[in-house]
């Protein structure tokens, strides 16, 4: 088992951008919860790092996106909403090429 436990697939760090993967079913409103609970488990590990190495982490900042095919997302039944430092973040919109 990764630190990053057990819904989040993925985990990247950059010098100014970190990301997190994550598969979910758009009908699994457990499986959101769970994984909900995993990512923002996992952002406070990364903050906590962050904070002991003296590096700034700015919550306001942090995006997710939730992508998929437009016949998927319309099927999501859960509140894609996660906290982190006491700040809700939502989906971001994401532009460009999306599936179809």
């Amino acid at each position: 088992k990764q630190w990053y436990q057990r819904r989040v697939r993925g985990i990247k760090l950059y010098a100014d951008d970190s990301q997190l993967y994550v598969s979910l079913v758009p009908t699994d409103a457990t499986g959101w919860s769970e994984a909900k609970v995993d990512i923002e488990e996992c952002l406070a590990k990364v903050k906590r790092w962050m904070v002991e190495q003296w590096l700034k982490c700015n919550e306001a900042k942090t995006e997710f996106i939730l992508l998929g095919k437009r016949s998927s997302l319309s099927k999501v039944s859960f509140d894609p909403v996660i906290n982190f430092g006491g700040t809700e973040i939502f989906p971001s919109e994401c532009s460009g090429t999306d599936g179809k």
